[in-house]
């Protein structure tokens, strides 16, 4: 079965009646995205022999998430839909993974465990629970405003270059709405970059969200700040000296570990070059991912 993707919608579109003909899309399903083909394939599992290849078929389509976190969205109730999928089945059937392991490879920060003595009194003791507490079924509501943030930066060049040329990726993060948006580029012209502005300004106003202030890195070009300018977008800069203010660092390396994960999984016969169809799987990764409020995300940011 063929088809392609409406690209405001994201519903699948195919032909009721069997011509053997392509199906090809209308003038008003014109892809958004630049770097999708004009062509998605829909498969599906028909033969599953038993439960623990169905629980790995699952974690391997996610891009082999972290045990912890795939439970947490499942509890949370983000999975509902998918047949046979539980949190004791995943709990049972899921060990140590070597893709999970490989793609989740950090370095550990010094400092982590002092050996002084903490002071007594420590602000992370658990207060004190007042015995005649009774439970209620009462709910509070509070209002967020939205800030209308998002942080930019790149990633830098990967070893070798993909089939279609692109040989970096540029990372967006949308605070509001905790979500990782990802573009490849061939390098790091001005032209390039400015490409990936649009496709990630498309892409969030096509959503209806249209940002307000922009975290640039330092590493920019006159042409983006002026499309960035024509939006009338307020930007900041990243100082030189501290690169943790950028949200987006942080979003560079957790965007990379699925991307590890997968490269791992895949064939040790596949030609290195094949770097979009991982790109894409990623991407489709955080878009569940980033489903999550912001306060309680499985990406941790």
């Amino acid at each position: 079965m063929r088809g392609w993707r409406h690209p405001t919608n994201t519903l699948w579109r195919v032909p009721l009646v069997d011509t053997n003909q392509v199906a090809t899309p209308t003038s008003q399903d014109i892809m958004l995205d630049g770097d999708l083909p004009a062509f998605l394939q829909a498969n599906s599992l028909y033969e599953c022999n038993t439960t623990e290849d169905l629980i790995k078929f699952y974690h391997g389509c996610l891009l082999f998430p972290v045990k912890s976190m795939w439970l947490k969205a499942i509890k949370a109730g983000y999975f509902k839909g998918w047949p046979g999928l539980t949190d004791k089945r995943v709990q049972k059937h899921i060990k140590v993974v070597d893709e999970t392991e490989k793609g989740h490879m950090n370095r550990v920060r010094q400092g982590q465990r002092s050996s002084k003595t903490p002071p007594k009194g420590d602000h992370m003791d658990t207060p004190e629970q007042n015995p005649t507490n009774e439970k209620t079924h009462l709910i509070f509501m509070t209002m967020v405003e939205a800030t209308g943030k998002i942080y930019s930066d790149q990633t830098g060049r990967f070893p070798i270059t993909s089939a279609r040329g692109n040989a970096y990726v540029v990372i967006f993060y949308n605070y509001d709405g905790n979500h990782i948006k990802s573009v490849p580029i061939k390098n790091r012209t001005k032209e390039e970059l400015l490409r990936a502005y649009k496709l990630a300004y498309q892409y969030y106003w096509a959503r209806c969200f249209k940002p307000r202030v922009h975290k640039l890195d330092n590493e920019t070009s006159e042409l983006v700040e002026e499309f960035v300018a024509e939006q009338q977008v307020r930007m900041e800069y990243t100082p030189p000296d501290n690169h943790g203010q950028n949200s987006a660092e942080r979003c560079v390396q957790t965007w990379e570990e699925p991307f590890r994960g997968r490269l791992c999984r895949a064939a040790t016969k596949l030609s290195h070059g094949t770097m979009a169809p991982h790109h894409r799987a990623s991407r489709s990764h955080f878009e569940y991912d980033a489903t999550m409020p912001p306060k309680s995300s499985l990406i941790s940011i």
